[in-house]
């Protein structure tokens, strides 16, 4: 079956036997912890269940925040098939709702909704922010139309974790699988270094 969020407005697949013994007037979004449509639409056969429509236990969360339609649409073609959770915002604005509301792994921005176009100014702003300890659990990416992928100077100099061309979008599985694990290395060795500094006082 398949259920739509009133507010983030994902869709999610659950197996029939998997709602045995549930009431359904209960159901909230595993993302946005919003309340989820009560009338449930049967799953056509090509609508098969996978695991980035509803996982348990820790999943992935990833905004596209992105004004410009038809970028944020390729965006979510080519990490479509990807284990993550994918939620789009095309306004500043319901960007800061999603990102106040629930915990993002990965937030995709576009330097054209930055300065000096300022679309999505307050999104960045907010994210720089963010308590160090929360601010280095989300991936930023900036796509960029001048500035060349993986460009770490630029990337630092927005305020970002990474720099793509948008001429480099249908490579992004494999940069942000890159990314992502090195990231998370870099802040396993980070916490490791911090629990040893703490035994030792």
């Amino acid at each position: 079956m398949k259920f739509v969020c009133n507010r983030c407005h994902t869709s999610f697949t659950i197996r029939d036997g998997e709602l045995s013994g549930r009431d359904l007037r209960d159901m909230k979004c595993v993302l946005c912890e919003g309340p989820m449509q009560l009338e449930p639409v049967p799953v056509q056969q090509d609508d098969a269940p996978t695991p980035l429509q509803l996982r348990t236990g820790k999943s992935r969360k990833m905004l596209i925040a992105l004004a410009e339609q038809a970028l944020a649409e390729r965006v979510c073609q080519t990490l479509r098939g990807l284990d993550w959770r994918i939620v789009r915002a095309e306004t500043a604005a319901a960007a800061l709702n999603h990102l106040e509301n629930t915990p993002y792994d990965l937030v995709f921005l576009h330097d054209r909704d930055v300065p000096p176009n300022r679309c999505h100014e307050p999104v960045l702003r907010y994210l720089q922010q963010l308590p160090m300890i929360l601010r280095r659990a989300v991936l930023v990416c900036l796509l960029c139309e001048q500035k060349p992928t993986l460009d770490f100077k630029a990337a630092l100099c927005a305020g970002v974790n990474l720099v793509v061309n948008v001429q480099d979008v249908e490579r992004l599985p494999g940069i942000l699988s890159d990314m992502m694990e090195q990231h998370e290395t870099s802040y396993e060795i980070f916490e490791d270094e911090l629990r040893r500094r703490r035994t030792s006082l």
